[in-house]
């Protein structure tokens, strides 16, 4: 069984705490401080902290590790439910794969939306 290291769910715990907090603070800045020529990009400012928050969510409880050998890839679970049983964790590995692609895939429509704005 994989032990991780007390760095990692330090590490990780920190990163939560502080991802929830700062994305928190930029949905209140997006939607009481945008001024009036921004107000388009807010709702999707608001969306990719949204995405940023439930990933952040997901990831803070499982803790996933990756651990890659001779070829094989193998994501094991150490945070709050490391014990789940197997459809569950499936589930919860899916979505943090799901929700990885979605804040890769997230990070691309604001500029595609500018670049569109301004060439039509």
């Amino acid at each position: 069984m994989y032990v991780p290291s007390t760095f990692h769910h330090v590490n990780t715990c920190v990163c939560f705490v502080l991802g929830q907090l700062f994305n928190i603070w930029l949905i209140w800045l997006v939607w009481k401080k945008t001024p009036k020529e921004m107000k388009p990009y807010r709702k999707i400012l608001i969306l990719n902290c949204v995405i940023d928050i439930v990933y952040l969510l997901v990831y803070g409880l499982t803790m996933p590790v990756l651990i890659i050998s001779k070829g094989y890839a193998v994501l094991f679970q150490t945070g709050f439910f490391w014990e789940i049983a197997q459809p569950y964790n499936f589930v919860l590995v899916g979505s943090i794969m799901f929700l990885q692609q979605l804040s890769i895939y997230a990070l691309i429509v604001p500029f595609l939306y500018r670049y569109l704005a301004i060439c039509w």
